[in-house]
């Protein structure tokens, strides 16, 4: 298995290498070096759902970093095509919450670490997720966070279908980010972070198959302040129900958050094993997320004893 990944992965370099290469041939002078770098955005914007459907965790790991990378490199050329944002923004969040927020969980979870080093990482990396998002809203939306009360009621009354992926990733950077670090500076922005993700299920009510009700179900669930649980439950139903089921993600955070939360340790088992009982394929357009959900679930029945009461003996 290791040698077909390694097959694979080489397989997948030589590809990107001599796609470099043609580029660095037509890139003889500024105006051929624009239009090569925009017929590069424009076949990542067509392929970029093969990434999604990857089955191999490692391979897609291992491509992901160097992708970004040079999507970042077209943005210097291209200037900031919307779709080129959109992908820089959705790549850098899909990295930290994907990858990084999984290393960190091995690391403090499982051994016990502290997960600083990959805190920093994640920083970094959804710092840049914020940026580009921010970069595609009008003004004041941009800075949705950092408005005063008044202000922001304001932008968000304002703001537009086209917004709500934005806003939505800008708010998801941040939420992520405070799960892992649990900083007191993004935990004062939560009830922002919770208004902000109503605003775009009413921009969107479908989001990304019920991501943003996701998000919202899960804030809602462990927030220590502000939280509701029955909201929250409401929440994580309704993001179910937006992918029939085939979300994978959906279950496993619910256990994660909602269970926990209620103290519910039946009902956090009986979730995760749903979750490995049901084949990462059901959703091949998601085959990717099914598949690291499929990893958090197996690491979540080990571990997730410690949430919970001891059993009376």
């Amino acid at each position: 298995m290791a040698k077909v990944r390694e097959a694979r992965f080489r397989r997948s370099a030589a590809v990107w290498v001599t796609w470099v290469v043609w580029l660095a041939t037509l890139a003889a002078g500024c105006a051929t070096e624009k239009l090569a770098a925009n017929m590069a955005v424009d076949l990542a914007a067509r392929t970029k759902s093969s990434f999604s459907q990857e089955s191999d965790l490692e391979l897609a790991r291992g491509a992901a970093a160097s992708g970004l990378k040079q999507l970042e490199g077209f943005l210097l050329v291209t200037g900031k095509r919307p779709d080129l944002l959109a992908m820089l923004t959705e790549g850098f969040c899909g990295w930290g919450a994907g990858f990084l927020q999984d290393d960190w969980e091995v690391a403090v979870i499982e051994r016990g670490a502290d997960g600083a080093e990959i805190a920093a990482s994640a920083r970094s990396a959804f710092g840049r997720c914020a940026r580009y998002a921010a970069w595609q809203l009008p003004a004041p939306l941009a800075r949705i966070l950092e408005l005063t009360d008044a202000e922001a009621q304001v932008a968000l009354a304002a703001a537009r279908p086209v917004d709500a992926a934005p806003l939505y990733w800008l708010t998801a950077a941040h939420a992520t980010l405070l799960g892992m670090t649990g900083e007191l500076g993004l935990a004062l922005r939560l009830p922002r972070m919770l208004a902000v993700l109503r605003r775009v299920i009413e921009l969107s009510p479908t989001f990304e198959h019920g991501q943003a009700h996701l998000l919202l179900g899960v804030l809602l669930s462990a927030a220590p302040v502000g939280g509701d649980l029955e909201e929250g439950g409401r929440q994580l139903a309704r993001a179910r129900a937006l992918s029939d089921g085939r979300l994978l993600i959906v279950d496993v955070l619910t256990a994660r958050a909602h269970a926990v939360a209620r103290g519910d340790r039946a009902r956090f088992v009986a979730l995760l094993t749903r979750v490995l009982a049901t084949s990462p394929a059901v959703f091949p357009e998601q085959r990717l997320s099914n598949e690291l959900a499929h990893r958090m679930a197996r690491r979540y029945l080990r571990l997730g004893a410690r949430w919970f009461a001891p059993l009376p003996r």
